[in-house]
């Protein structure tokens, strides 16, 4: 159901199982920047308070679906093409997390 993120999580040696859940473009009739692949997320997810949820992407249609879905956003910006925004955190790369 989720070809194209098993694809991309293959190519970074990301195990499969890091994840509870994974929605992709086919099992959503929309995609980003909407917010049903996010919504979906959370349904096939279970019970959980957005507060408890935050969204990482490297777009802005990534914040734009995050932000519709009631949910924080975190923007991946590597070369700092982006201004700072009260609609999203921004750092430059994932190891910012740690």
């Amino acid at each position: 159901k989720v070809k194209h993120v098993h694809e991309v999580l293959n190519f970074f040696n990301i195990p499969l199982d890091t994840f509870d859940v994974y929605v992709g473009n086919e099992i959503v009739k929309n995609s980003k920047p909407h917010p049903e692949p996010i919504l979906k997320a959370l349904e096939l997810y279970g019970e959980i308070d957005k507060k408890d949820v935050v969204y990482i992407g490297d777009a802005i249609n990534d914040t734009i679906s995050a932000n519709e879905a009631g949910i924080d956003a975190v923007l991946i910006d590597r070369i700092d093409a982006f201004n700072e925004s009260e609609k999203y955190i921004k750092i430059n790369n994932l190891l910012e997390l740690i």
